[in-house]
């Protein structure tokens, strides 16, 4: 996730109507405070798991990933209660959370899983 995704998936909402692409809003305006702050939780903690990956302390290595945790039981916890993050469609709030976790690798995650065991 890059500071430009927003705007990335923005242009999708209508970049390709003309060639038949079904129209849809991934940022709705009644639903756009609510997108704002989950992409900004996941922009800070879920892609900001890299912080923990340059920590040269384990002080700075559980500063980095306790947000993280934190973020992922708010997750678990909206998800469990409902389909999407914002609302009743897919949002541009899902789509980040999705490209953010998914960066992760089996040789990265592991001291981070060993973490979460130990907290």
């Amino acid at each position: 996730m890059t500071n430009e995704s927003s705007e990335t998936i923005r242009m999708f909402n209508t970049a390709f109507n003309g060639l038949g692409a079904t129209p849809r809003d991934h940022y709705p305006a009644a639903l756009r405070a609510q997108i704002d702050e989950a992409n900004a939780r996941a922009h800070d903690t879920v892609n900001g798991v890299y912080k923990s990956d340059f920590a040269t302390t384990a002080e700075a290595y559980l500063e980095a990933v306790r947000p993280l945790f934190d973020t992922l039981d708010w997750l678990e916890a909206r998800l469990e209660k409902q389909r999407f993050l914002v609302g009743n469609a897919l949002t541009e709030a899902d789509i980040h959370v999705r490209t953010g976790s998914g960066r992760r690798t089996p040789v990265t995650s592991a001291p981070i899983v060993s973490t979460s065991l130990a907290i």
